[in-house]
């Protein structure tokens, strides 16, 4: 009888389906029982089929799985046992080269040789084939004296390892030092090459712990097919080969992993073979083909028998269930029948038709109710703006995401999407030099573990190249896996201001030490002249009063040479801490790089070229010629004293650059227009550790032997930049060379050339001058220099007290000196009060050292000159007539005026 089924629209309470068709009079219980029958025995039949067909094979196949799972297995056992005798190995050829001397290698070697499980001796071969250093298992002093200094230049490991560069496996040999079949490894390094016998037989004592039957074979064979390990270690002990058998041999030649029948020992055996792919080694797993089958034969008939239990006791309880069920159908129709009869219905049976219908509403309210929650999760997730993934734990696979991950990544489609695993997208190599797939399994194994991982990624693209991930990872359960979602959202605008940032934290510290040793340096330098100033003073008095041929004038003379030297110096040191006071005009740095490379012609070496890069225009810097002088002269110094050994090449570029608003990477320069300067050399290099102290003072990498400086030089140029607000900058990779680039800013002529005052030097008798200083030495100094010079002198140690005597004789006074920093009073305010006095009399004023010298001028001084401690003779002689001259001349104009 043919069965009907329709799919019904909703009802609506109320509604009663109309009896208008003849069901033909078949017996449910029958109907039921046949069809609960029918499909109880055909699915049999059909999986019998299917077994003849498919399930036979099929346990075949799952035995060949096992085997080669187990061969792999047994795979990845060698190669571990290998690369722990590597590794100790390769820790031996790292430790010599890094501590090249000969006495530590008995130490180490054995030292290594004893903690490992397999490597039976070390030897340490220089490149001429002669052994250096060895250790051996046994300990034995005699056997190592002999193996030292063995000639092994002819050995064709040795040789092939100095050949390739790279670490090469021997092959398998019976070692005469540990008596047992033993592989040798040699991995070279510049100086040496480190070779060690490894031991085989741990692998025998491994291959019997998993044999799972003493039928069982398993064993390693080497390239040549030769036994070298197996289970019971039998066949290795009579050096058995199986390179004849057909199957083994197309494996030692072809493919990585083949199956094949073969005989051993009589026995017909299913073999399973897999090759390890650290070295040409293979893996035998060989199974008696008659347990093969057995178990496969016991299989399917353990299944036939309880297949057809279950089938009869479920034809048998089917029958039954139809026969119950057809009793409530059959009561259900009675009470239909009643209903339409119009007769008083009694109790409804317990599955009746209203609840049927319940029952059938019920199911699709909650069909509706889950496909709405799925509408409403996959809205949440397709519309998210954050990139979301879901991903496999295992694989790595992406398995579906949402259009914003589609976007991130570049994936035109999600078909595309579930080809890749989250590898293809990121780069191979993560923060902290971590390989990716090795990091990516420990958050994920972290995620499994707490539900939730939360990290940073490096992503690599073709189109964007390197960016970096917030990436969030959750693990949740879909059915019985376990699957893993993961957010992902680009953080590479915020690295990049984050390593801005740190560049710049990194050249405020640089800034304010420099500025911290500029201060020291500059106070030094003020107590130093004050030092300095009476030595100097005292000893050029002394001199000029010498007559000729006097023993005493060749020594103050060499006086005079070393105060000159110290005054040289503390002129470094106040360029150096950006506090000098020389006065600066519009030169062409051009004509300065010409002079300093002109100057270097038969002093660089042959083997130094020289390459200048200067345009005849522009190039126009308000400044010291001196001081750019310096700045080449020192830079290109610099470059050549590296290049001396090995030769190179020596390049000066200068060029105008605009820097716009947003700069350049690592400098601290305002917008505009600087003219930079550019000198590089091929030479070694400077190293990473020492860039951030090349311009510390007295900071040198000149050993002994070597010519020595002051240290001085690199301080004083980023002294000089600083004080033109410019900037420099350093660019260096090691064996490659260093460029110093300066940027100073471009000067613009305004049109008014600067006037210049004409004054005449002459013998100016009667003046009288007033001298203020509060170190009696120098105030002693002064004013018998002054004396000397024709002058009549009244002194004075305070401040106060010289007002005092201004004040009073005030008229008598023609010009007065006066020290800068004193006690109480300082000469400025000494000047400006004096001023107030009398405008028109011209000041002096004499300094040491004093930051207030470069933030302000003489007007602000209330002064006419500043003298800078030490002071020679003819320079103050030459001062006073200055300042007299000038305050003549402007006398004499406002007569001539009137």
């Amino acid at each position: 009888m043919q069965i009907e089924i329709r799919i019904l629209p909703k009802l609506k309470a109320g509604n009663i389906l109309p009896l208008n068709k003849k069901i033909k009079k078949n017996k449910l219980r029958h109907i039921l029982s046949r069809q609960s029958i029918s499909i109880a025995v055909l699915p049999f039949i059909f999986l019998t089929l299917i077994a003849m067909v498919w399930l036979f094979p099929r346990f075949v196949k799952d035995t060949e799985y096992q085997n080669t799972e187990l061969s792999r297995m047994i795979a990845l056992k060698v190669e571990s046992h290998l690369l722990k005798s590597k590794s100790v190995l390769q820790g031996v050829s790292n430790y010599i080269r890094i501590f090249t001397e000969k006495s530590n290698y008995e130490l180490i070697l054995h030292s290594q040789i004893q903690t490992s499980e397999s490597l039976e001796a070390i030897y340490i071969i220089n490149p001429d084939g002669k052994v250096e250093g060895v250790a051996l298992k046994t300990m034995n002093p005699g056997q190592e004296k002999d193996l030292t200094a063995l000639d092994l230049s002819g050995n064709p490991l040795f040789r092939k390892a100095i050949r390739k560069k790279q670490p090469i496996w021997s092959d398998t040999f019976l070692s005469v030092i540990g008596g047992g079949i033993s592989v040798a490894l040699a991995i070279p390094s510049e100086h040496h090459v480190v070779m060690g016998e490894i031991d085989l037989g741990l692998l025998t004592q491994y291959l019997g712990q998993i044999a799972a039957t003493k039928e069982q074979a398993i064993m390693v064979l080497d390239r040549r097919g030769q036994v070298i390990a197996d289970h019971d270690g039998y066949f290795t002990a009579q050096q058995l080969n199986l390179s004849h058998i057909p199957f083994i041999e197309d494996s030692l030649a072809g493919p990585s992993a083949s199956t094949g029948e073969f005989k051993l020992n009589g026995k017909e055996m299913k073999g399973y073979i897999i090759r390890t792919s650290l070295i040409d080694w293979n893996i035998l797993v060989a199974t008696p083909k008659k347990e093969v089958y057995q178990s496969i034969w016991t299989g399917v008939i353990l299944f036939s028998i309880i297949f057809i239990t279950t089938v009869a006791l479920s034809v048998l309880g089917a029958v039954v269930l139809a026969r119950r069920l057809a009793l409530k159908f059959e009561n259900l129709a009675g009470h239909t029948r009643d209903i339409a009869a119009g007769k008083q219905v009694g109790e409804w049976p317990v599955f009746q038709v209203f609840e049927f219908k319940k029952l059938a509403n019920d199911i699709q309210q909650m069909a509706d109710a889950i496909r709405e929650r799925e509408a409403y999760s996959r809205l949440i997730f397709e519309d998210s703006p954050i990139p979301l993934l879901v991903m496999d734990p295992v694989s790595f696979k992406c398995l579906d995401g949402n259009e914003a991950v589609l976007r991130l990544l570049e994936i035109p489609h999600h078909t595309e999407l579930i080809k890749y695993s989250i590898l293809d997208f990121s780069a191979d190599v993560q923060a902290g030099k971590m390989d990716a797939d090795a990091r990516i399994r420990d958050h994920i194994d972290q995620s499994l573990k707490h539900g939730f991982q939360n990290y940073e990624w490096v992503f690599f693209s073709e189109i964007k190249g390197t960016w970096y991930g917030d990436i969030s990872l959750v693990s949740f359960q879909h059915g019985r896996k376990t699957l893993l979602q993961m957010s992902m959202i680009d953080i590479t605008k915020r690295k990049i201001e984050e390593a801005r940032r740190k560049n710049l934290e990194k050249q405020l510290i640089q800034a304010r030490k420099m500025e911290s040793i500029g201060t020291l340096a500059g106070g030094i330098a003020h107590d130093f002249n004050n030092l300095l100033f009476p030595i100097l003073g005292f000893a050029e008095m002394a001199l000029n009063d010498l007559p000729d041929g006097s023993e005493l004038k060749h020594p103050l003379e060499e006086v005079l040479k070393g105060c000159s030297k110290a005054k040289d110096l503390v002129d470094k040191i106040l360029i150096f801490s950006r506090q000098d006071n020389k006065k600066h005009k519009p030169i062409q740095a051009q004509r300065v790089i010409d002079e300093v490379l002109f100057s270097l012609k038969g002093k660089v070496p042959e083997n130094i070229e020289i390459k200048k890069d200067v345009s005849n225009s522009g190039g126009l810097i308000m400044a010291d010629a001196g001081h750019i002088h310096l700045i080449v002269s020192n830079l290109v110094a610099n470059a050549v004293f590296t290049m001396k050994k090995e030769g190179g090449c020596l390049a000066v570029k200068l060029e105008d650059i605009q820097i716009l608003s947003g700069g350049l990477p690592g400098l601290n320069l305002v917008p505009g227009w600087y003219v930079c300067l550019n000198v590089s050399d091929t030479g070694p290099g400077i190293a990473p550790e020492i860039q951030d102290m090349i311009f510390d003072p007295y900071f040198s990498t000149r050993g002994k032997g070597e010519e020595k400086g002051t240290g001085l030089g690199l301080s004083m140029v980023h002294g000089i930049v600083k004080s033109y607000q410019g900037d420099i900058i350093v660019e260096s990779r090691m064996g490659k060379g260093a460029a110093f680039s300066v940027y100073l800013p471009r000067f613009v002529s305004t049109g008014h050339p600067e006037k210049k005052i004409p004054y005449e030097f002459s013998d100016e008798q009667g003046v009288h001058i007033l001298l203020v200083d509060d170190e009696k030495p120098n105030l002693s100094m002064m004013e018998q220099m002054l004396e000397n010079l024709g002058y009549q002198v009244s002194s004075y140690t305070n401040g106060f007290y010289a007002l005092e005597a201004f004040e009073t004789v005030n008229a008598s006074f023609d010009l007065v000196i006066t020290d800068l920093v004193m006690p109480r009073m300082s000469g400025d305010l000494l000047a400006g009060s004096i001023k107030k006095i009398v405008p028109d009399i011209p000041i002096i004023l004499c300094t040491g050292f004093s930051e207030r010298i470069e933030e302000r001028d003489m007007s602000d001084f209330h002064v006419d000159a500043i003298l800078k401690k030490p002071i020679i003779k003819e320079e103050l002689a030459k001062t006073i007539l200055k300042v007299l001259n000038i305050y003549n001349l402007n006398e004499n104009q406002e007569v001539d005026h009137e």
